[in-house]
């Protein structure tokens, strides 16, 4: 059972805010999810690939009865009912869900990287996440979201919409 797993979605092609609204209801209804709490809905630039649209972000914290693997397999599939997933690293898609962190695991395997390798340094997951959980704390660096966001270097903007 995973107490609180903090997920960052985003997207930059066609209807922004509904295919993350439509992703938030589909996450919130899945059998296994106990509970959810999302974030309003921000507008960043995009992070890692300039030459796109600006994205449409959000953040959520769950309870989920099962694993990570399974949440993960959970999320894939919303992803591909939603659209496909950006061929492109950091490139335009539909819809991009990421687990950024579950409870205080640290796991490393080709399909799975938690913490989320970059979030400390991507504002528009921090926001987002500070708005609903600021007291998560990072299990590799031991700071919360709250002073993570702080001492954020990332000056790419992102407006609550």
């Amino acid at each position: 059972m995973i107490q609180s797993a903090l997920l960052s979605l985003g997207s930059n092609m066609h209807d922004k805010v509904g295919f993350v609204q439509s992703a938030a209801r589909e996450i919130a209804a899945l059998s296994r999810t106990s509970k959810s709490v999302h974030s309003a809905l921000y507008s960043s630039e995009p992070w890692g690939k300039a030459d796109q649209q600006l994205f449409v972000n959000s953040c959520m914290v769950l309870s989920y009865d099962g694993t990570v693997y399974e949440l993960l397999e959970d999320l894939q599939a919303i992803e591909s009912r939603i659209g496909t997933k950006a061929q492109e690293q950091w490139g335009e898609r539909e819809i991009d869900i990421d687990i950024v962190l579950c409870d205080q695991m640290q796991v490393s395997t080709g399909d799975l990287t938690i913490p989320h390798a970059h979030f400390r340094e991507r504002r528009f997951v921090l926001q987002p996440a500070a708005q609903i959980a600021p007291e998560l704390v990072d299990p590799v660096t031991g700071q919360t979201i709250g002073q993570l966001l702080e001492h954020c270097t990332d000056s790419l903007t992102v407006f609550k919409l």
